[in-house]
């Protein structure tokens, strides 16, 4: 019985999935298996994971495609392990990274159900990258709350105990399956963080993230769904609206949909009058869509060496 199930989800992207294979087989902790599940691709996955001649890893497929929700519960139903991990089909781990994760959780109390890393992002059309550092551990439920203090799904090592509690990925949601999976998970277990990034999270054109329709779709369905359990804590709840409103807000900005946006933004300033970034995203919202984009991706250039006091090292 194999001590960690990792499970990647993949569809039509075999160059992405090649490297992530590898990069699961680097790992200095070797005591796993790898749960491959394609998700009714084009693209012959198959013949990319017997090219590994590896008996750890094995194929499902979906006949018919049904997203990262469903192609990841369909990777849980089908593993073994006392620990499950994520990793996107475009992301890369560093090979220290299962053999940390294991030390945090297997000498940490069973109520902590998670760790999760720093990773570095990378831009692979701009030659831009960033590094996120993770600040929240222990009960961090009202901090997930107001923002994905976790983020990419591909850090994340879980008890299978997480699952069997707050069950699977929710398949009605259309994007951020992951975040409301956390949310779920925080309500009764503790997580644990390694500052250190030990994931490489590739940006590129073919990103879920890029398609602003489903995100849009993805964010209003998990601020529905998730707004009623701040009960009567008003100013908790101001400040959530508030924040999911500047993130509805800025997507707008990203489609094009200035109109949307400004509104969003100016309804996130009347709940949430505290948030400098949505007077400055208001502000540069009048400019239009190309100087929107421009000055955001200029700000985010300019606080690179600011967000994690050291140098990019991987």
């Amino acid at each position: 019985m194999p001590k960690v199930s990792v499970i990647i989800p993949t569809y039509n992207r075999p160059k992405f999935l090649q490297t992530a294979i590898e990069s699961v087989l680097k790992q200095t902790f070797q005591d796993f298996e790898v749960i491959v599940v394609n998700d009714a691709s084009d693209e012959d996955v198959e013949c990319i994971v017997q090219g590994f001649c590896d008996n750890r890893i094995k194929c499902i497929r979906h006949e018919i495609n049904k997203g990262e929700a469903g192609a990841r519960n369909t990777g849980i139903r089908h593993s073994n392990g006392e620990f499950i991990a994520f990793l996107d089909d475009d992301d890369i781990w560093f090979p220290d990274k299962l053999k940390l994760q294991m030390n945090v959780l297997e000498n940490s109390p069973v109520n902590v159900g998670g760790v999760y890393s720093g990773f570095i992002a990378i831009d692979c059309a701009k030659q831009t990258s960033h590094i996120r550092v993770p600040t929240k551990r222990g009960d961090i439920y009202q901090d997930l709350l107001l923002y994905n203090a976790v983020g990419t799904p591909s850090t994340v090592l879980i008890r299978r105990a997480c699952v069997e509690t707050a069950g699977f990925f929710d398949e009605k949601i259309y994007y951020g399956v992951d975040y409301d999976f956390y949310l779920r998970i925080a309500k009764h277990f503790l997580f644990e963080y390694i500052e250190e990034p030990l994931v490489q999270y590739n940006i590129h054109e073919n990103c879920l993230s890029n398609n602003l329709d489903i995100v849009i779709k993805g964010l209003d369905a998990c601020f529905l769904k998730h707004k009623e359990n701040l009960g009567n804590l008003k100013p908790i709840r101001q400040k959530t609206d508030g924040l999911w409103y500047l993130s509805l807000g800025v997507h707008y900005c990203y489609k094009g949909e200035m109109k949307k946006g400004t509104r969003a933004l100016i309804k996130s300033i009347r709940l949430y009058p505290f948030e400098p970034r949505t007077y400055f995203n208001l502000g540069i919202s009048l400019l239009g869509k190309n100087n929107f984009i421009k000055i955001r991706n200029l700000k985010d250039t300019l606080l690179v060496p600011f967000r994690s006091g050291r140098t990019i090292g991987h």
